[in-house]
């Protein structure tokens, strides 16, 4: 995305950890910074009863500039280790 009084774009990544049900999640991208993942579009993903919870974990990269997939690919090394 363009940011206002920089010369270089911003960046965001957005890594499903491969813990969570329903690996890799799919995507919406809806507009302007309108995104998030959808389970329920690959799978039934039924409503919690009252009490139980479940853990979705998502990590966010944001950064300007090219990407530099060495680091990324470290980044998200580190985020998966622990499964």
């Amino acid at each position: 995305m363009e940011i206002e009084r920089l010369n270089q774009w911003g960046h965001i990544v957005i890594m499903d950890h491969p813990g969570n049900l329903g690996y890799p999640s799919y995507w919406c991208v809806d507009g302007p910074l309108g995104v998030g993942s959808i389970r329920a579009k690959r799978e039934y993903w039924p409503m919690k009863k009252k009490g139980e919870a479940e853990i979705i974990r998502k990590q966010i990269v944001s950064y300007i500039g090219t990407l530099d997939a060495e680091k990324m690919n470290e980044i998200w090394e580190n985020y998966v280790k622990d499964k």
